[in-house]
């Protein structure tokens, strides 16, 4: 398989000026300026091969959006190597930019007063497609996302799953090798959200598109991504299949117990059963949701009928959110892919 993107040891820093409080302080800091650096991102590798659809994870201020932005050349690395392509992005030659797509949930491509048809008739001249092409992209595409009855619509006046799906067509009309997602469900419904995925699933089985995407929504990822890359503090600490994360670090079960009457030194007897047992909710003493150790679960599972008056119990795997945030909170500094 073909690889499209190729990057060796980047890093990224930011320098910023430290500001100081007071009048005095601060014309101080204007005479003799200090500067500080922030390592947005350290030693990252990775390679990606053409028509993957890989998911960038991670917690707010991991990285993620900095790595889009390298990877697509709106930013220069501080080291490190990036080829997208066979380009440098960085230098941003119009052959490149012809061949990538970015759509951020929070930016958009269509203008606010016009109808959409005219910014994609805009779009059309600045990627040079020729007519033929153009009416026969805009066609196939306005009729797999269902936008045609959109087209003359101005955008201000279109839902917000609406102009989730103009912009998706937008990104799309010069049929890009690589399509990066930032964030890009960020504000729709539930209905929307599942849509877009839908879409975008469709769209990469039957283009061959790359498709890199960034999402605080565990369900984006786990419905789209085989393959997921896990940022946290600027450093890459996996990249593999998701079933092999969720597998590796799902090592915990969530206990559910319903109480006849309140017990109020539940937490005692709870820890004189085992240190390792986490309450992560609790309704009157009556209703604990615990977090178990998978390797103890049915020890504690017995020991806790025997301490506890228990009328209900349930006991469930933990979802993709909750192995992800253990994940974090790990504080993993090495890529253990």
């Amino acid at each position: 398989m073909e690889k499209v993107i190729s990057v060796e040891n980047l890093g990224k820093k930011f320098k910023y000026r430290e500001r100081k409080e007071g009048v005095i302080a601060s014309l101080k800091s204007y005479i003799n300026p200090q500067y500080r650096v922030k390592h947005a991102l350290t030693d990252i590798s990775m390679e990606i091969n053409q028509g993957e659809l890989v998911g960038f994870i991670g917690p707010n201020g991991a990285g993620k959006t900095t790595t889009i932005k390298l990877l697509s050349g709106i930013l220069h690395p501080s080291e490190g190597s990036i080829e997208v392509l066979g380009y440098n992005p960085f230098k941003r030659q119009a052959d490149f930019l012809r061949q990538i797509s970015i759509i951020a949930g929070n930016k958009s491509q269509l203008s606010w007063d016009l109808p959409a048809i005219d910014s994609y008739h805009l779009l059309k001249n600045v990627y040079g497609l020729n007519n033929d092409f153009f009416e026969k992209q805009l066609k196939y595409l306005s009729k797999s996302f269902e936008i045609t009855d959109l087209l003359h619509r101005p955008v201000r006046q279109m839902s917000l799953g609406e102009r989730m799906k103009s912009e998706l067509v937008a990104a799309l009309l010069h049929n890009p090798k690589i399509l990066f997602l930032d964030e890009p469900t960020l504000g729709l419904d539930v209905v929307s959200q599942r849509n877009f995925r839908e879409m975008i699933k469709e769209y990469n089985k039957k283009s061959g598109t790359t498709i890199i995407l960034t999402s605080h929504y565990m369900k984006d990822i786990k419905e789209l991504c085989n393959r997921v890359i896990v940022i946290n503090q600027g450093h890459k600490i996996f990249d593999g299949l998701l079933s092999e994360l969720e597998k590796k670090y799902n090592r915990q079960r969530k206990i559910s117990i319903s109480l006849d009457r309140k017990v109020s030194n539940y937490a005692e007897i709870l820890e004189s059963i085992s240190s390792r047992i986490a309450v992560i909710k609790n309704n009157q003493d009556q209703i604990i949701d615990l977090l178990v150790d998978n390797v103890e679960a049915t020890e504690v599972i017995s020991k806790v009928f025997r301490a506890l008056p228990i009328i209900d119990i349930s006991i469930e795997e933990l979802d993709m959110d909750d192995i992800i945030s253990n994940f974090y909170l790990e504080g993993k500094k090495t890529n253990v892919g």
